[in-house]
């Protein structure tokens, strides 16, 4: 599910970007506001792949336009203005694209299309670095395939390395790695949801072939995200095309 965090001063440059996003040709989650300051609140505190901003000239709208963009890390920033002349100003935001006001169907759909597609690249080519006895090994997310609690330590199992063990919990590691896709579906398993083949029973079947047993609990969860990843994959597949 793509989480979007939109907001607008004026009613209806609102709540024509909440159409907009409703038109999304898959599963989206919005939160609208009239008040940036609520919309920064939001990028805190939840984590949404994308936010919309709509920006003026003035010292505070491109300042909350800053705060914003260091709350949301590496996710997407879609500034909105009424007036071409703030696009030059509004670059200290540093925003994924730039919107004029009013947003054409076209426009909106071309910029939420080039800033996924640039999440994708920027989730597979993201490297992570563990620590297994006197080795150093990093390892791309898209070479991670699950990691397996082993009593004090975890075990991870990747297509590029042989398994190996670091000191830590799963707890720790499930941190690190949530917003890229991995999600913990046992108290003793974290997979990557680019790894698995299917969902089985109660097991979620890896490409490796292995099966990695799913608590009841978290079974519900599991589905849900395992789709809306498929979707977003056969998104990029076909090249974005909304």
């Amino acid at each position: 599910m793509l989480r979007l965090g939109i907001c607008d001063s004026e009613e209806g440059g609102l709540r024509r970007l909440e159409e907009l996003a409703a038109r999304l040709p898959f599963r989206t989650a919005c939160e609208c506001f009239s008040d940036s300051a609520a919309l920064l609140r939001f990028c805190m505190h939840s984590a949404p792949d994308v936010a919309l901003l709509d920006v003026s000239s003035d010292a505070a709208s491109l300042g909350c336009a800053q705060n914003v963009r260091a709350a949301l890390g590496s996710a997407a920033l879609i500034l909105t203005a009424a007036d071409a002349r703030c696009i030059t100003r509004a670059f200290c935001a540093r925003p994924d694209q730039f919107l004029l006001k009013p947003v054409r169907d076209e426009d909106f759909f071309e910029a939420m299309q080039t800033v996924l597609r640039q999440g994708c690249r920027q989730r597979s080519t993201v490297r992570f670095a563990f620590r297994s006895g006197r080795r150093l090994i990093t390892l791309r997310q898209d070479e991670i395939s699950y990691l397996e609690a082993r009593g004090h330590y975890v075990q991870v199992n990747s297509a590029a390395e042989k398994p190996f063990l670091i000191a830590g919990t799963i707890g720790r590691e499930e941190k690190r790695l949530a917003p890229y896709h991995f999600v913990k579906v046992h108290r003793s398993y974290l997979v990557n949801l680019h790894h698995v083949r299917c969902i089985e029973g109660r097991d979620a079947v890896m490409k490796s072939g292995e099966r990695i047993p799913v608590s009841k609990g978290r079974f519900r969860q599991l589905c849900e995200q395992y789709a809306a990843c498929a979707e977003a994959d056969l998104t990029e597949t076909l090249g974005g095309e909304i």
